[in-house]
């Protein structure tokens, strides 16, 4: 269980530390092995064109007075959706519900 107190006390010092250069992530071995893990680059241009297809679904006629944080929020949800429904609610509580409000937004 040591472990787990040594993971948990890591992401908090990572998430309070106010240095922005990724340089810190030396300082967090475990937050800079998700991030190699994570923040990959992106083979080939077709996920872009798939988050550009979904800003037209989103910023329509009827939604042009969107702000740049819901659409961009929006955005997330629509294209990770499926990421979103298959999250255990026992680790994200209530993810569920925000998901499924937004989902029946977009759609």
């Amino acid at each position: 269980m040591e472990y787990g107190n040594n993971l948990l006390l890591e992401y908090s010092q990572y998430l309070e530390d106010p240095a922005i250069e990724l340089s810190m992530l030396h300082k967090y071995p475990n937050v800079k092995a998700l991030f190699l893990k994570y923040n990959t680059r992106i083979p080939s241009s077709a996920p872009v064109e798939h988050l550009f297809s979904f800003g037209g679904l989103i910023h329509t006629a009827k939604r042009n007075r969107l702000s740049d944080k819901m659409f961009e929020t929006l955005l997330m949800l629509k294209a990770n959706a499926k990421f979103i429904r298959h999250t255990s609610s026992t680790c994200v509580p209530n993810v569920h519900k925000c998901a499924d409000y937004y989902m029946i937004v977009l759609y």
